[in-house]
């Protein structure tokens, strides 16, 4: 009775190895497609670089109209990293855009008030 108990034990034993061995195929074939469908993601996302660049380069020609003021470098905002003036682009602030402390400052509202 214990060799046929033990028979089973190692039939049993036998069928889920194999199965187990089985199952870890089906994952490596899996994980090997997954790792082609990533490979071919990476190669069709490397491709719109240069698309990418194209419509950067169009925004920036259209935001500031013309292509040779798209290639220029916008001034910062604050001359220093200390600096409290606040420069604004021409046109955009009171007094001409040099600076919003000029326009708007304590001897501008001094002088309104007289």
């Amino acid at each position: 009775m214990s060799g046929s108990t033990r028979s089973d034990f190692e039939r049993e034993r036998d069928r889920l190895v194999a199965e187990i061995a089985e199952n870890l195929g089906k994952c490596v074939t899996a994980v090997n497609q997954l790792n082609r469908n990533i490979e071919n993601v990476t190669q069709v996302g490397g491709g719109f670089d240069a698309v990418h660049h194209l419509w950067t380069s169009f925004q920036q020609v259209m935001a500031n109209g013309s292509y040779a003021e798209a290639e220029q470098r916008p001034e910062p905002i604050l001359g220093r990293s200390n600096d409290e003036t606040i420069k604004l682009p021409a046109g955009l602030a009171p007094g001409g855009g040099e600076s919003l402390y000029q326009s708007v400052g304590p001897e501008a509202s001094a002088g309104d008030g007289k």
